[in-house]
């Protein structure tokens, strides 16, 4: 079986410091998907598992849908092996909007994939997005689950935060749950070694 966790570290993907999240919490640990995708044959392995998951359960995928930007790399490889198309819907006034020519036909079935699912905001704006073309949503899937949503094959319940449909499955190769602190409990902070980072932003 595959070791998700260690695929990360080895691609120097799962970073440890004092980091600030997107929720405005900040963490120890950090995943940056970007860093295992931008190697072609690892993405590979990882979707050609992430795929076999999705056989196994039996659901029927017509095309593969991702947010941009993030979820593109990991959508694109996906749809390869699951022998799919691929497509992506882009922000657009706070939701998100299908373009470039792509089209969605009434009752197409679309998994909607993202490299990590945290609270899966951000799969639900695309769910969202293609819902209203008349498409249908059969699952969510992505390379890492942060933990807050429930994923086939998981004995860890969804938490509060999660945004999902619970009545659509989500796929992931594994759950990465880390401790996460409000700026003022942070144990990081009150040590006053070093200042919460934001991995990704400009340096």
């Amino acid at each position: 079986m595959m070791n998700v966790e260690q695929v990360y570290k080895d691609a120097n993907a799962l970073l440890e410091g004092h980091f600030l999240l997107a929720s405005g919490n900040h963490s120890s640990r950090y995943l940056q998907s970007a860093k295992v995708l931008e190697e072609p044959k690892i993405a590979e392995l990882l979707c050609n598992a992430l795929a076999e998951r999705i056989k196994e359960s039996g659901i029927k995928v017509d095309t593969v849908c991702a947010p941009a930007l993030g979820g593109v790399l990991a959508g694109y490889e996906l749809a390869r092996a699951l022998g799919v198309r691929s497509i992506f819907v882009e922000k657009k006034d706070g939701g998100m909007e299908l373009r470039r020519g792509f089209e969605v036909k009434e009752g197409e079935n679309i998994l909607i994939c993202e490299d990590i699912i945290t609270t899966g905001g951000s799969a639900m704006k695309a769910s969202l997005a293609i819902e209203e073309l008349g498409g249908k949503v059969v699952a969510f899937a992505s390379l890492a689950n942060r933990g807050f949503c429930k994923r086939v094959g998981s004995d860890s319940e969804a938490k509060a935060e999660c945004k999902l449909s619970s009545d659509i499955p989500l796929f992931a190769l594994d759950d990465f749950t880390f401790e996460m602190y409000p700026p003022e409990a942070c144990p990081l902070c009150k040590e006053g070694k070093t200042e919460a980072i934001k991995p990704g932003s400009k340096s």
